[in-house]
C-alpha cells in the first residue's frame, strides 16, 4: 500500500501535468469505504483559497478518479458566480488551460 505521501505526490504530479499551477492538492485522507486515499483539489491564488473537487488514488498508487480542467472550471463558475474576483481566477484557469494546449 501506498503511503499518505505517495498519494499526495500522485495527486500535484496530476494536477501540475493536466491541470496547471492554479490549483494544488490538499492534506489527503484514507477513505477505508473506497480504499482510496481522497486528495482534496484546491484553487489557490492571492484571491482566495477553497475546495474545488478531490483525486483518488487506489492503494497501488494509481489514480482511480481525476476531474478535468473543464470539469474544475464548471465549478468555480457556478459556486462564485456573483464573485468578480472570482470570475477573474476563472478567467485566468481557461487561459492557463489554453497556453497549455
Amino acid at each position: 500500500m501506498i503511503t499518505k505521501e505517495q498519494a499526495l505526490d500522485k495527486a500535484e504530479d496530476y494536477l501540475l501535468t493536466y491541470i496547471g499551477n492554479l490549483v494544488g492538492p490538499g492534506a489527503s485522507f484514507f477513505d477505508n469505504e473506497k480504499n482510496v486515499w481522497v486528495v482534496p483539489i484546491f484553487h489557490m491564488s492571492n484571491i482566495a483559497t477553497f475546495p474545488l473537487d478531490e483525486i483518488h488514488v487506489d492503494t497501488h498508487g494509481n489514480i482511480v478518479y481525476a476531474p478535468t480542467r473543464e470539469r474544475l472550471i464548471q465549478i468555480a463558475r457556478k459556486r462564485f458566480e456573483g464573485n468578480e474576483e472570482i470570475k477573474k481566477f476563472v478567467e485566468a484557469i481557461e487561459v492557463n488551460i489554453k497556453l497549455k494546449e
